[in-house]
């Protein structure tokens, strides 16, 4: 009996050893971007630097990935008042949107591009999806807004939001690794959801697919009870995330900080440098290169 739980603890212990690290070979990988940045300057909750957010993450992650000669795709999503503005790849289309008017365009384009990069990726590639917007107390990401409540707490009146679930179906079961960057009000919802994952017996993935859960990873703007702030032109998440890259904030020039960025060295960056009542979330544990 006891050489049974010897070899079982030994098994447990090489499968937890195995997710630690997620192996990479950087100089042979796709790089794929999906930013969704959201202004809502039709509504009395408007924002005012998502979309430099997304300007910066976009900036810094191409050049990134050109200095580590990684091939890069892009999908940006900006919503600046009533204008949708669609750029994949250097491609622009801008179509005109209505806040009166309920729909899930943008939400389905979202996942659809979600789904299909997801599907194209080999083991070594990697997928940012980066998201700057209100969030709500369920961790919705909020993409139409007719009204919040007086106090702006996030209580659910006549919105849409992309859940987390319907971030993980659109991208588990996929090789390579995904990281949620989610710069918002109440995000550390996904984090948990995600986290909860993690944490369940090892045993349980002898009998899943490695990939299902395991490759996707999550940095959060706050836990999954507090507010997230906007300061000094970005969101706080999004600031932190880019300077722990490299990027000059004050320039908007980007840059390299490490030779080798390991996400988990990131997250202790943006843990360290956000000060204020909100406290990003992210996996410490799991690691991996992201450039």
């Amino acid at each position: 009996m006891k050489k049974l739980l010897l070899i079982i603890l030994a098994t447990l212990i090489i499968l937890t050893s195995c997710e630690l690290t997620t192996k990479q070979n950087n100089s042979q990988r796709n790089v794929y971007l999906i930013s969704l940045a959201l202004n809502y300057e039709t509504s009395n909750h408007s924002l005012n630097y998502t979309l430099n957010d997304q300007e910066g993450i976009f900036n810094e992650i191409k050049y990134l990935s050109h200095d580590t000669s990684s091939p890069f795709n892009y999908y940006l999503l900006t919503e600046d008042g009533t204008k949708l503005t669609i750029n994949e790849n250097g491609n622009i289309a801008e179509e005109a949107i209505s806040f009166s008017a309920p729909s899930n365009k943008i939400k389905d384009l979202v996942l659809s591009k979600l789904s299909t990069y997801s599907s194209s990726m080999d083991e070594n590639d990697i997928l940012v999806f980066h998201y700057s917007g209100h969030g709500i107390e369920d961790g919705g990401l909020v993409y139409h807004i007719q009204e919040l409540d007086n106090n702006n707490t996030g209580h659910k009146h006549n919105v849409l939001t992309i859940s987390n679930d319907d971030l993980v179906n659109a991208i588990k079961g996929y090789k390579g690794v995904k990281l949620l960057l989610l710069d918002s009000c109440y995000s550390g919802v996904h984090y948990n959801e995600i986290a909860n994952e993690y944490n369940k017996s090892s045993i349980k993935y002898l009998f899943e697919a490695p990939q299902l859960r395991r490759n996707i990873f999550t940095l959060t703007a706050s836990s999954s009870t507090e507010l997230a702030e906007e300061l000094s032109g970005y969101g706080q998440l999004s600031k932190c995330f880019l300077e722990a890259l490299g990027f000059n904030t004050s320039t908007k020039m980007p840059g390299r900080r490490y030779s080798k960025l390991w996400f988990s060295e990131l997250v202790t960056y943006v843990q360290k440098y956000i000060t204020s009542l909100q406290h990003p979330q992210g996996n410490e544990i799991k690691d991996f290169i992201l450039f």
